[in-house]
């Protein structure tokens, strides 16, 4: 997917879409490595943005699901390696 056509269907505030273009502009003149600082409404809209996911993501079941993948992965090495792992 292009970059903006998703942003056609999320970017309202004209100002942002500004910035955001700008970036991509630059990003396809620049490279991965060119280091930036976002622009102010970016990084605001950023911020607001990540805080929102944060609030709508249960980090209980995140921190459960790591739980459980710590477990497989000792008992994966009990299992290969019974002499010398002990859980």
């Amino acid at each position: 997917m292009r970059f903006d056509m998703l942003m056609d269907g999320v970017i309202t505030d004209a100002a942002l879409r500004c910035e955001l273009d700008a970036l991509v502009e630059a990003k396809g003149r620049g490279g991965e490595k060119d280091g930036f600082t976002p622009p102010p409404r970016t990084a605001a809209f950023v911020r607001c943005e990540w805080e929102q996911l944060e609030q709508k993501t249960p980090t209980l079941a995140v921190e459960q699901k790591n739980a459980d993948l710590d477990e497989i992965f000792r008992s994966t090495l009990a299992a290969a390696w019974p002499d010398r792992w002990k859980q």
